[in-house]
C-alpha cells in the first residue's frame, strides 16, 4: 500500500504475536508501530513472510513527525463515498488517530488510508 510516496506493508513480531505497518526507506524496512518489545522507527530485518527476525532502533529516525494527523485534519470537510451512502469528514480523534466520518446520523471513524481511498 503506498501513502504519500511511502510504500508500506504488513509485518509481524511472532515472538509475541504481533502484527503492525512499516515502510520502506531506501533500502531498508523502518517499524511504523510501537510493539511490545520494538520500538516505532527500529530498523527492522524480515524473513520472506515478513515475520521480523532482527531489529535495531536508529535513534536519526526520532526527528520524523507523524503527519498522520495534520493529513487528517486537512481533510475535514472533505466528502467520501462508500457502501453507506456519501459521507463527510466532520472531525479528527487525535487519540485514535482516526477521522470522523458522518453517514446521515450515523458516526464511523476511518484510519488515513481509508480516507483517502474514498474521497470523492
Amino acid at each position: 500500500m503506498i501513502i504519500n510516496d511511502k510504500e508500506y506493508i504488513k509485518v509481524r513480531d511472532a515472538q509475541v504475536g504481533e502484527t503492525g505497518w512499516a515502510y520502506i526507506k531506501g533500502d531498508d524496512i523502518i517499524l511504523d508501530n510501537d510493539f511490545k518489545r520494538i520500538k516505532r522507527f527500529s530498523r527492522l530485518t524480515l524473513d520472506d513472510n515478513r515475520n521480523i527476525i532482527d531489529f535495531k532502533f536508529i535513534d536519526e529516525f526520532d526527528d520524523e513527525p507523524d503527519t498522520r494527523l495534520d493529513q487528517l485534519k486537512s481533510l475535514v470537510g472533505c466528502k467520501v463515498k462508500a457502501k453507506a451512502g456519501e459521507g463527510e469528514i466532520i472531525g479528527v480523534d487525535d487519540f485514535s488517530i482516526r477521522a470522523e466520518v458522518k453517514f446521515g446520523d450515523e458516526i464511523k471513524h476511518w484510519s488515513l488510508p481509508t480516507v483517502l481511498d474514498h474521497l470523492i
